[in-house]
């Protein structure tokens, strides 16, 4: 089943208002239960693959509230040939490198007006903060970065970039689980969970 950025808004707040509205699936049970794990993995895939005008900023930022449950399927976000590729960042050293960066964008109002446009130093830490949401581990990102991410991505819509290398097809693409051991494929999990909660919202 392919994701449709299309119709992100609609199928990713009905899997947010299941979850919300069924206490289990916000604790560590919730990985047992099955629609709150098809719900998740709705919610999860189309907020990391699709374009961030896609996605309603509830979403997007309760998403977040609920990562610590679940197993994570990495999935890539499109790539976009009008826009450039992001800064390379180095994942295992995010906290020192980019400890404060929230607090610094904050600093250089890059939220405020076109700022973040036309800021050379807003650019550089929004572009940054967008890789490190996308390319590195769960654990390594701390969640006030997450977070913020969201709250600027109005402002500095001009400044987006390429997480992505080149363009690629979603369902031919590997998902691997987040370990620190070795990855294992869990494609199916997540078509799987995508079907599976789809039939549940079309009962």
């Amino acid at each position: 089943m392919a994701i449709n950025c299309a119709t992100a808004g609609a199928t990713t707040t009905a899997a947010l208002n299941y979850l919300e509205t069924n206490a289990v699936c916000k604790t560590a049970a919730g990985e047992n239960n099955a629609q709150c794990v098809s719900n998740y993995y709705v919610m999860q895939a189309h907020h990391d693959h699709c374009a961030h005008e896609d996605m309603p900023l509830e979403v997007e930022t309760k998403i977040h509230d609920y990562e610590n449950f679940y197993e994570e399927c990495e999935i890539r976000r499109q790539f976009d040939s009008d826009l450039p590729a992001c800064p390379t960042i180095d994942c295992n050293n995010i906290l020192t490198d980019m400890g404060n960066i929230v607090t610094e964008m904050s600093e250089a109002d890059c939220n405020t007006g076109t700022t973040c446009e036309t800021s050379a130093t807003c650019k550089e830490k929004y572009q940054k903060m967008l890789m490190a949401h996308d390319t590195c581990e769960e654990a390594q990102l701390p969640t006030a970065l997450e977070t913020t991410l969201h709250k600027y991505e109005q402002a500095c819509e001009a400044n987006l970039c390429n997480t992505s290398p080149a363009a690629f097809t979603l369902d031919t693409s590997v998902c691997e689980v987040s370990s620190p051991a070795t990855p294992k494929v869990i494609v199916s999990k997540l078509i799987l969970g995508l079907a599976a909660s789809v039939a549940y919202l079309l009962m």
